[in-house]
């Protein structure tokens, strides 16, 4: 027969175990999540932004970009592309082509549940390469935002870039390397 002392005994540290682990598991979380230096992106599906109301000889035209990358907020190193098609308000397809990422600007990290699930606002430069023309531009600014964690308020799910400042449709995620 089991002392009923040791028993309690035995039930009250494995509470207090249980308490810890749950108390504790997620600083430990958030704070990888903040330490965290590496991490990868994808752009889920098409993104689309507009250029805005207030540029009216191209109000309406819209850039339609796929890609994946990854960056390291303490080397700024950043790789990754993907491609883009700039269609005008009528539909008609005005340039298509591919793009790489070649300067890493910022990143702020929204966090997020898991490694594999955080948000975040990526700031960074593109070439383009147009399949039409053949012509090369380079340093475009561009954002990738995901609303994964805590994002501030008034914050917008998708990608901007050059003057096409009005994200519409989009889904991103980043994810923490490990």
């Amino acid at each position: 027969m089991i002392d009923p002392k040791r028993r309690r005994s035995t039930y009250l540290t494995a509470s207090m175990t249980l308490l810890l682990l749950l108390v504790v598991a997620p600083v430990f979380l958030t704070r990888a999540s903040a330490l965290a230096t590496s991490y990868s992106f994808n752009l889920l599906g098409p993104n689309t932004a507009m250029v805005p109301e207030s540029a009216p000889a191209l109000a309406g035209d819209t850039l339609i970009v796929t890609g994946s990358g990854a960056f390291d907020t303490s080397t700024t190193a950043i790789n990754g592309g993907g491609s883009y098609q700039i269609v005008t308000s009528s539909g008609m397809i005005v340039d298509k082509g591919t793009y790489i990422i070649t300067t890493f600007i910022g990143f702020t990290p929204y966090g997020g549940p898991s490694p594999g699930l955080q948000g975040g606002k990526l700031t960074l430069t593109v070439t383009a390469t147009s399949s039409l023309t053949g012509a090369t531009t380079p340093n475009i600014p561009a954002t990738i935002t995901c609303l994964v964690g805590s994002p501030p308020p008034g914050a917008v799910e998708g990608i901007t870039s050059g003057g096409f400042s009005q994200s519409v449709i989009g889904k991103t995620l980043f994810h923490i390397n490990t």
